[in-house]
């Protein structure tokens, strides 16, 4: 549990990791549309029917495909802008990508809004477009009234400070208690920030390695643009100061900036150099995720 003094400020005493950022909590909601179907509605035939699943969609699911899709992408957006933190639905934000993300969030919830008013503007047509569909299925209890508030897209940001000695509402043993297990929470977060990164790094790393490794495989110019916005960024995100990753980093800033795709693309011995400098950082990355204790983090789905 995380001790919430006042609104928007949480106390606790690792006061140099959070000056460098803020978390962050994103709640996107939107109606599933989707109902499961009570059972012996379909023949299942010799299969128990607590092994299926069986459900039936409300509307045509194309209706909400664009809100959907915006929900992704801001958590996307999130997820690639933020270290993983252990508190479900929350994310720590660097410093130096505040305002972008909160810029970015105000742009994909106004584009989502323009989506939500237009699909509230048909709700009624699709309604009547299911009851013709879904047939002996359809049951007008499944479609809200008031459907518009099944949509909402809101963001908060959390600013840390160090504890001001006052025990407050809780007494001295529960909040010594509370406190440890605030300072558990901060040593996992650190861990999980390294893994991320590392992750994250080796993903890249990886992805190079194995476009370059020759034969019909294509080499886009994400592939190199990608790692420079890791690079470029990493100094921000790099919160627990590790040195070896740092070290790593700084290695492929050094092979890949100033390159040119091109080249790359069309020069053997460039790319035989630069996949020989690769499978260097490879292998020291392999050797960093092996000692890296393993925890779940959870990444957003990718948008279909």
């Amino acid at each position: 549990m995380l001790c919430i003094a006042r609104k928007g400020v949480i106390e606790m005493e690792e006061e140099n990791v959070w000056e460098k950022g803020v978390l962050v909590n994103l709640d996107i909601g939107a109606w599933g549309a989707r109902k499961k179907l009570p059972k012996g509605v379909i023949d299942t035939g010799d299969t128990d029917e607590n092994y299926i699943k069986s459900i039936k969609h409300l509307i045509d699911k194309e209706k909400l495909k664009s809100i959907r899709v915006i929900r992704s992408r801001a958590r996307r957006f999130v997820y690639d802008k933020s270290l993983p933190f252990p508190m479900d639905g929350v994310w720590f934000i660097p410093r130096g990508m505040i305002v972008e993300v909160d810029n970015e969030l105000k742009r994909l919830r106004d584009e989502f809004e323009v989506n939500v008013e237009e699909f509230v503007s048909s709700y009624d047509k699709c309604v009547e477009d299911a009851r013709e569909n879904l047939g002996s299925l359809y049951n007008p209890t499944d479609y809200p009234t008031d459907i518009r508030y099944k949509f909402y897209f809101g963001w908060n940001f959390i600013t840390v400070s160090a504890p001001n000695g006052k025990v407050g509402i809780l007494s001295p043993e529960l909040y010594e208690r509370e406190s440890q297990k605030f300072r558990e929470s901060i040593l996992q977060f650190k861990g999980m920030v390294l893994e991320a990164l590392t992750e994250r790094f080796s993903e890249l790393v990886n992805h190079i390695v194995d476009r370059l490794s020759g034969g019909e495989k294509k080499f886009r110019d994400a592939t190199i643009n990608n790692m420079l916005v890791f690079i470029n960024s990493f100094d921000e995100m790099n919160i627990v100061s590790n040195e070896e990753l740092r070290e790593q980093v700084k290695r492929v800033r050094g092979i890949l900036v100033g390159a040119d795709i091109s080249s790359i693309r069309n020069d053997d011995k460039l790319r035989e150099h630069i996949q020989s400098k690769m499978d260097g950082v490879k292998s020291e990355v392999d050797n960093m995720l092996v000692k890296l204790p393993k925890r779940k983090i959870q990444i957003p789905d990718k948008v279909k």
